[in-house]
């Protein structure tokens, strides 16, 4: 799948990341402050950046779970977003209203290297 990406810093943070899925290009593009900030205690931010358990279905009645290390992201407060996916086409018609939906949040993390610890059937 041909993927391209920009990271721009200077007075603004420029961060696009894109994909291209039959055909079509899909994009994910921010411009953000370059001060990091903190979130709020129990915010979505914090919920997907300090999040530290992860699971996946093995089977139709199991799941696993595992655990994953990493140091605490910084985050920017990002002042706009542009979001162009197909969600139909890439997930499925159960997922196509979110093509069109305003999320809930936006925000930029710089992440790091993980590390996914053996996980457990539960």
């Amino acid at each position: 799948m041909p993927m391209r990406h920009l990271w721009q810093s200077g007075s603004k943070l420029q961060v696009s990341y894109e994909w291209k899925f039959q055909n079509s290009w899909n994009r994910l593009k921010v411009s953000a402050n370059n001060k990091r900030c903190c979130f709020d205690e129990g915010s979505e931010e914090e919920f997907i950046t300090e999040h530290y358990w992860g699971y996946t279905k093995i089977k139709e009645n199991i799941t696993a779970e595992y655990g994953v290390e990493h140091p605490k992201w910084n985050v920017y407060p990002v002042e706009t977003h542009d979001i162009q996916v197909n969600c139909k086409d890439i997930y499925g018609n159960e997922f196509a209203c979110l093509s069109n939906q305003i999320p809930n949040s936006v925000f930029l993390a710089e992440g790091s290297e993980i590390k996914v610890l053996q996980g457990t059937r539960i």
